[in-house]
């Protein structure tokens, strides 16, 4: 039997993966379908990697049944073009109202699937769903005519992404604090002050100070409002603020009460009384690895000596006004051609352009492997951005603006990040 899961990344699709491998249903072809920003990302079923595949241009009529785990909007969109040629089971809200699709829990109404008259079966949401399978035994020696129900579920204002969700750059930071926290409990554990308050600088000037809040600035300032890219850095802010206000407490205790009243969601009054916060991991690995974030900082430091060296010398006046050209060894280049379009939000600069190794090209740097050469960037600057690119004041109607900042106005679609 060949499927598909529609949303294979998000929460809702790797469950329907764990039961699918619970169950050990005879699946000769499994398709992960989700967005393209998913697309390449790898996940494990019965001991195999999957690589996700783009839904917009998948051809469902490869599979038998689809699954569909990514929302009431994407179910609007896919599912009935899907079910042109195959089964499919809808996990969203769009079609539970819909008097023509049977709603079908199997333990209780199994026969309803004798009416499938669209090649579509819904499922109810999960208190429905849990509910019905304690009532239908009751129901079944009692009759029951009427049930009041009420169902809580968490919300959250500040843009909690899930965990896998998270763009790559967003994922490093939450696992890098992980591991400072780590060593931040042993160490209060021992009585180790000076360790913790080490611990607590070096985080903030080398992680967060000089590197990640120095990037998410340009996503914050002009990604969508509502975008993934933003809640996505919206969510690993929440997260390090969380754990970063508990592991000051003992030391800084009235700036930390301080900072606790103004956090969202708190079910304790007092940092004091609040226990270690619990760091998401994410259920796959990250798009980069720990190693090579490691690398990318030290490029980024590399590149930042040769841009403030251009400076003094009047080629250039901020970093956004700099073009970059990286000539790296094999292992370095492939670490850096691998982040794509976004490396250069990473050296937060306008332009780069990454060549092979040339021993003549560009100044040497303290990396080995490892040439930069910096010059004044292309084009006008974006009134919006500010960064200079040729394609600035070429846009009809958006004087001033790039493309980037086009599609990410109110009007626009959004633009995606999968790195930084």
């Amino acid at each position: 039997m060949n499927i598909a899961i529609v949303g294979a990344t998000g929460n809702v699709g790797r469950k329907t993966l764990e039961v699918l491998e619970k169950k050990g249903l005879p699946i000769e072809n499994l398709y992960l379908l989700a967005s393209s920003r998913s697309t390449g990302k790898k996940i494990s079923f019965k001991g195999k990697d999957y690589n996700v595949s783009d839904l917009e241009t998948f051809d469902f009529s490869k599979v038998k049944i689809a699954f569909f785990a990514a929302g009431g909007k994407i179910s609007e969109k896919y599912a009935g073009q899907a079910a042109k040629y195959c089964i499919v089971i809808d996990n969203s809200s769009f079609y539970r109202m819909d008097s023509t699709v049977p709603l079908v829990v199997p333990q209780v109404n199994s026969n309803d699937l004798k009416n499938i008259k669209k090649n579509i079966i819904a499922n109810p949401n999960c208190s429905t769903a849990q509910l019905v399978l304690a009532l239908k035994p009751l129901h079944d020696l009692f009759i029951i005519k009427r049930i009041v129900v009420s169902t809580y579920q968490s919300v959250s204002g500040a843009g909690k992404a899930p965990m896998d969700e998270l763009i790559a750059l967003d994922q490093y930071i939450i696992q890098r604090s992980s591991e400072v926290q780590a060593t931040i409990r042993k160490a209060y554990d021992e009585m180790n002050f000076h360790v913790v308050t080490n611990a607590l600088t070096n985080f903030c000037i080398n992680d967060l100070g000089g590197f990640y809040l120095d990037i998410i600035k340009d996503r914050q300032y002009t990604s969508k409002a509502d975008s993934q890219a933003r809640h996505s850095a919206q969510t690993a802010l929440y997260h390090l603020v969380q754990a970063f206000v508990r592991w000051m407490s003992p030391i800084l205790s009235f700036t930390a009460q301080e900072a606790w009243e103004l956090i969202p969601e708190q079910t304790e009054k007092y940092v004091f009384t609040a226990e270690w916060y619990d760091l998401p991991k994410s259920n796959q690995q990250n798009l980069i690895s720990e190693s090579d974030w490691q690398s990318l900082i030290q490029v980024k430091s590399a590149v930042n000596r040769q841009i403030e060296a251009a400076r003094n010398a009047k080629l250039v006046g901020s970093n956004l006004s700099a073009k970059v050209d990286i000539w790296a060894d094999e292992t370095l280049k492939a670490i850096l051609d691998r982040l794509e379009n976004e490396l250069r939000f990473v050296l937060i600069t306008s332009q780069v352009a990454v060549h092979t190794f040339d021993e003549s090209k560009g100044e040497a740097t303290d990396i080995g492997g490892l040439r930069v050469a910096v010059s004044s960037a292309e084009g006008e600057k974006c009134v919006r951005c500010w960064h200079v690119l040729p394609d600035v004041n070429t846009h009809a109607g958006h004087e001033g603006l790039c493309s980037r900042c086009i599609i990410n106005l109110p009007s626009g679609t959004g633009e995606e990040r999968k790195y930084a």
